[in-house]
Order: structure tokens, then C-alpha cells, then sequence
């Protein structure tokens, strides 16, 4: 430090000591990395949510084995834009579920056009499929749909259940990407 402080350096035209001169490139360096630009930064944060709000309301749910269970399934399209989807529902039973068990699916919708009721079993396998030993699929409907800018469905399922069935039946509706 002492030969640091004792050694001089020729600097525009002045003896400059050289501990001086690291002394001013050390503050240099560390003003620096307080401050690593000139102007303050601007930015922005957004939330983007599903386009698609969808629910359920269920009719009664004690239900027994060949009975029917009312499900009325609402879906709107928030976004400002179309919204292109494949609707569709997957049932679940911890018990296991086949499309067997149950003797009629019927789907109808009232708005935003007056579609009467019909049983997609009767599509075979491509309105109703295994998706796993506890979970099917349920199609209705055009495989691929445009949901216009505040579309509004209202669905009817009426599902009437073999007289074998039993177990917790679960209806979840999906709208997918095509």
C-alpha cells in the first residue's frame, strides 16, 4: 500500500500519485453498479384469464341407479374476440365408468339456439369413449365450434343411469383447443 501510495504517474501533464488513480476507478466501478443505466425503466403486468367462464348447476343429487340427473351447463365467451373449441365433457368414478352405465345421455340447448334434446350414445364411439378405467369422454355437438364475442350457451344433460350403476359420478365440461 505504502509503494502504491509513494509511485506517481505522468497524467495530463501533472505528477498524479497511483493510488489516487485506482482510488477514482474502484468509485467509478461502484457507482456504475448502483446505477446501470441513465433512464429508469418502465413496465407493465397483466392477468390473462380463460376466455371461456363456464358452470354447472345440477339438478338433485341423490340419484339412484336408473334414474335421471339434470345437469344445466352455462358457457360464455368473455373475450373480445372468437374463441375457435371442441366442447366436450369427461365423467369420472373413483369406482370405475363406462359409457355402459348409463342407458341415455340426452343434450339439448336453448340458447343461443333452440336445439332439441337428443342421446348422444346413439353416436357410438365417437360421442362417448373410454379415456381411462375411471374417466369417459362425451361429445356433443360440432367437433370444432366459433364462440362469437359474448355467445352465451345454455346446455341441458339429462344422463339416465343404468339400474347397475352407483358410485360418485363427477361431470366436468371442457371447451379445448381444436
Amino acid at each position: 500500500m505504502r509503494k502504491l501510495m509513494k509511485k506517481k504517474v505522468n497524467l495530463f501533464g501533472k505528477s498524479v500519485p497511483v493510488f489516487a488513480i485506482v482510488m477514482v476507478a474502484m468509485i467509478g466501478l461502484a457507482t456504475a453498479a448502483l446505477v446501470p443505466y441513465l433512464a429508469l425503466g418502465v413496465s407493465s403486468s397483466m392477468t390473462v384469464d380463460s376466455p371461456m367462464l363456464l358452470s354447472i348447476v345440477e339438478g338433485d343429487l341423490a340419484v339412484y341407479g336408473g334414474e335421471t340427473a339434470d345437469l344445466n351447463i352455462t358457457v360464455t365467451n368473455q373475450a373480445k374476440v372468437n374463441i375457435t373449441g371442441e366442447t366436450s365433457i369427461n365423467v369420472t368414478n373413483s369406482l370405475g365408468v363406462t359409457c355402459g352405465d348409463f342407458s341415455s345421455i340426452m343434450v339439448g340447448m336453448t340458447a343461443p339456439w333452440n336445439i332439441a334434446p337428443v342421446d348422444i350414445l346413439l353416436g357410438g364411439s365417437a360421442a362417448c369413449w373410454t379415456i381411462d378405467n375411471n374417466t369417459i369422454g362425451l361429445m356433443f355437438g360440432p367437433v370444432e365450434d366459433t364462440y362469437v364475442h359474448g355467445r352465451i350457451d345454455e346446455i341441458q344433460v339429462e344422463a339416465t343411469f343404468q339400474q347397475n350403476a352407483y358410485g360418485t359420478y363427477e361431470f366436468n365440461f371442457v371447451v379445448l383447443e381444436p
